[in-house]
């Protein structure tokens, strides 16, 4: 003997419209009558605890703060790469005879080098960053 499992599926109940506008009309008459009965003191009470705007200058502030590091980052990026364009340009013109500035050519590359390794040593030395923005 077999047991047959009958499922019950379950129908969502279906109420009758009318109920439905009943409900309704009693919540839109309850609202009414609450806004109704406020007074504008209750009204500019509810505004002041609605009211953002420090927050919003706060949050302004905050965020300045924090960007500060990564804006100064990026002018040291921008000043490298003004630097090592002048380089370039300084050692991609060559006189005629480059026999004789092979030597002037290594002075450059070195130079450009030597500038490159300050500003990138200057450039990921954060530890300043991290002491300005400690709170």
């Amino acid at each position: 003997m077999t047991k047959k499992s009958k499922s019950k599926s379950k129908k969502p109940k279906q109420y009758e419209p009318q109920y439905l506008l009943i409900i309704l009309a009693v919540v839109l008459l309850l609202e009414g009558f609450l806004m109704g009965s406020a007074e504008i003191a209750d009204w500019q009470s509810g505004l002041s605890m609605l009211d953002m705007s420090s927050a919003i200058s706060e949050a302004v502030t905050d965020t300045i703060v924090v960007m500060q590091p990564v804006v100064d980052a990026i002018k040291t990026i921008d000043t490298f790469y003004q630097e090592s364009a002048t380089a370039m340009t300084e050692l991609l013109s060559l006189p005629e005879n480059p026999f004789d500035q092979i030597l002037q050519l290594t002075e450059y590359t070195n130079s450009f080098y030597e500038s490159a390794a300050e500003e990138l040593t200057t450039l990921l030395d954060l530890s300043s960053f991290a002491r300005a923005s400690t709170f």
